[in-house]
């Protein structure tokens, strides 16, 4: 097996995204409290690219696991 080092600008992209992600998420989640509507309308008022609903639907049960 070869293994290969990151650079750290890789490795704090890879962090940066996964900051935006679960900020993102956490507004969700935010919105659907406050807002009292479903996952789809929230994400359609944040206007999260469609093919990024996956991620977010998963990141946003994982999260109301946690809760």
């Amino acid at each position: 097996m070869k293994y290969y080092k990151a650079s750290k600008e890789s490795n704090a992209e890879g962090i940066r995204e996964k900051t935006e992600i679960n900020t993102k998420t956490q507004s969700i989640i935010d919105l659907m409290d406050t807002t009292g509507q479903g996952l789809e309308e929230v994400m359609k008022l944040l206007k999260i690219d469609p093919k990024d609903y996956d991620l977010y639907k998963k990141n946003v049960n994982n999260m109301l696991l946690v809760k």
